[in-house]
């Protein structure tokens, strides 16, 4: 009677453990799917507008002339007046 009752708690555990992991592989198959299918949309869609975007953008980020030295100013570093008296 006890060999039955051990025999029917591992099948039972057996079971549950089967189930289990058959749901976890289920769940992450899924998101494999959903994440691909996400790229895919995303690089339908970049094919057709991404010429567009990249020409804009492009536009925008030419500088004009002077326009890059007055941007790429930083006024002098405080550390630079900074020497020992015997320097000056």
């Amino acid at each position: 009677m006890v060999k039955v009752v051990a025999v029917v708690v591992v099948v039972v555990v057996v079971v549950v453990v089967a189930a289990v992991v058959a749901v976890v592989v289920v769940v992450l198959v899924e998101m494999v799917v959903v994440v691909v299918a996400m790229v895919a949309t995303a690089d339908s869609r970049e094919g057709q507008r991404g010429r567009k975007v990249s020409i804009m953008v492009s536009k925008v980020m030419i500088p004009q002339g002077d326009e890059e030295e007055e941007n790429n100013y930083s006024p002098p570093s405080p550390l630079l007046n900074t020497f020992p008296p015997s320097f000056t």
